[in-house]
């Protein structure tokens, strides 16, 4: 009987370290992947997140990290699918529906992506980022007084949603106003320092000169 219970520890014990294992590989896979990603090398990148999505399936923001590779390299259809299986797994995924809303109005299917803002606007009227997707989306329709009083509704919800920030940011570009955007984007990325896009778009805006706008006289 001792010998039995010994075995059994012994076993969990295995077990434990196993699991382990696989966590510590899912995270290097992972880090590996992000940091590829952001070099640019995105074709690497995807089979990093692969492996890492073959050892944890059903961890939604690899497969987000899959389709976000896809979509880089241009290969919209594959990057469409990731996308949905990530929704299917975790249907409050926030990135995903913008990149899925993306992705549909860069294939043609504008209506497809206003009818995605637009359910998801009717079913989670008290979040934020229903209202900045549906900002993003009348901003595509160049309705930009509208646009912006999506936006300002989301910021009034969570004035933290860098999401709305960041398209308030380049409506404002849009407006020829981009001492508006400067602020607006290093806002949102105090909020959510992991914005690549959004860095890129700063760097930009600096490299022009673009300062703090004046105060009002």
């Amino acid at each position: 009987m001792h010998r039995r219970r010994l075995a059994a520890k012994l076993l969990v014990v295995f077990l434990l370290g196993c699991d382990t294992t696989v966590q510590d590989r899912v995270k290097d896979f992972n880090r590996e992947g992000t940091i590829l990603y952001r070099q640019g090398e995105y074709q690497a990148a995807r089979e990093h997140f692969e492996q890492a999505s073959e050892l944890k399936p059903d961890d939604s923001n690899l497969l987000y990290n899959i389709g976000q590779c896809y979509e880089r390299q241009g290969e919209w259809p594959k990057a469409e699918s990731f996308y949905r299986k990530c929704l299917e797994q975790e249907p409050e995924h926030e990135d995903v529906r913008f990149a899925l809303a993306q992705v549909l109005d860069r294939t043609g299917r504008r209506d497809e992506a206003a009818r995605l803002a637009n359910d998801w606007l009717v079913s989670h009227s008290h979040k934020a980022a229903p209202y900045a997707l549906d900002g993003w989306r009348l901003r595509q329709d160049r309705a930009f007084p509208q646009a912006r009083g999506r936006l300002m509704q989301a910021l009034a919800i969570d004035p933290h949603c860098s999401r709305a920030l960041v398209e308030l940011g380049i409506l404002y570009e849009q407006l020829g106003e981009p001492e508006r955007s400067l602020i607006l984007y290093q806002r949102s990325l105090e909020y959510n320092p992991r914005q690549p896009d959004v860095i890129d778009r700063l760097n930009e805006l600096k490299a022009k000169n673009v300062g703090k706008p004046l105060p009002n006289r």
